[in-house]
């Protein structure tokens, strides 16, 4: 029909204040993350400019930003793409993501209150409802609710920082466990028994359980990275 407008995906909207560059990170930041703009697209900067309605200044401080959080990436003479998952990646930000977090696992269990516990445990039944319901996406943000929960009950500011700054990373691989629909819901049962150790103080058990937990993510990130290589060659 003349003068109808084709309906542009949510993620699409256009900026209104362009003062405000954190708001189109923020666009950004969820397109990526729940795949709308897939690893390796090219953010090309006049057609986004001209989706979101901002300048190419503020979309390149918002590139800058993303680039930070290791979710875009500059490529000389080529542009800005979104960063390609590779077992480097993987290897770094999980193995890292497991020592850390055993250790906030074992504040937690020393240091974390009975409601404090119980709201944890809350996202755990959250997350397993989401799941077996067969709501991915929102199983997904439960998740890392809870795994971010255990940051901040540990108190621990450095080490909370330290995991906040992979947050973006670790939500975009979350996702992509989503979409492996039977390993995501193998994945969140492991909840229930790190819980359990959490709740009986026992950081001996609940510790090695949390890295496992890590770990089995890890490995099913790095099948999934090199399947997409195999199809891609």
């Amino acid at each position: 029909m003349r003068g109808a407008q084709q309906q542009q995906p949510a993620w699409i909207d256009s900026i209104q204040r362009l003062s405000l560059p954190d708001q189109l990170t923020s666009r950004l930041r969820q397109a990526i993350i729940h795949g709308a703009l897939p690893p390796g697209t090219r953010l090309l900067e006049n057609d986004l400019a001209a989706k979101f309605s901002v300048s190419r200044t503020t979309l390149r401080e918002a590139f800058r930003t993303l680039q930070m959080e290791g979710l875009v990436e500059a490529q000389p003479n080529r542009g800005c793409f979104v960063t390609r998952i590779t077992r480097q990646d993987l290897h770094e930000i999980y193995s890292l993501r497991a020592l850390l977090e055993g250790y906030a696992v074992e504040i937690v269990t020393r240091q974390a209150s009975d409601p404090e516990i119980e709201a944890l445990e809350a996202l755990v039944q959250q997350t397993l409802a989401a799941a077996n319901a067969g709501d991915f996406a929102r199983a997904t943000e439960l998740d890392f609710s809870w795994h971010q929960k255990i940051w901040e009950l540990s108190n621990h500011q450095r080490l909370y920082q330290i995991l906040n700054s992979m947050s973006s990373q670790i939500r975009l691989y979350l996702t992509i466990n989503a979409k492996l629909h039977k390993e995501l819901i193998e994945s969140v049962t492991d909840h229930p028994q790190i819980m359990a150790a959490i709740r009986r103080r026992d950081g001996r058990s609940a510790v090695p359980l949390i890295q496992r937990h890590i770990c089995e993510a890890r490995r099913i990130l790095e099948e999934f990275a090199l399947k997409q290589k195999r199809n891609e060659a």
